[in-house]
């Protein structure tokens, strides 16, 4: 790798690009810790504050970011079974940083 990034795969269950959109139009945050993409949490995420960026494939602009943990897996998870997408699966690849940044793949 052009980056010396290792790379993951975790299957979880689909989730939208459009869920963070309408959040973020209507100043509402997930209940968890993923915070939408705005202008301040891309601001948050330059100045370190997120341990994980999370992008939509094929979409050049982050979804959201959050700290990668179990419990915002388990938010993913619930915000794709709302919504009743299909299949889909996260790439993590971790920065020498010690960031990630999580792509997810799949829907419908």
């Amino acid at each position: 790798m052009r980056h010396g990034g290792s790379l993951r795969v975790l299957k979880v269950h689909p989730i939208r690009a459009a869920s963070f959109a309408s959040q973020e139009r209507s100043d509402v945050h997930c209940a968890g810790m993923i915070h939408p993409y705005s202008n301040a949490t891309q601001t948050r995420w330059d100045h370190g504050d997120f341990k994980v960026q999370l992008n939509h494939f094929g979409n050049t602009r982050p979804m959201g970011f959050c700290e990668g943990s179990a419990a915002d897996v388990t938010e993913l998870r619930e915000l794709a079974e709302s919504e009743g997408a299909d299949e889909m699966w996260i790439e993590k690849k971790a920065l020498k940083t010690g960031r990630e940044i999580w792509t997810l793949h799949g829907g419908g």
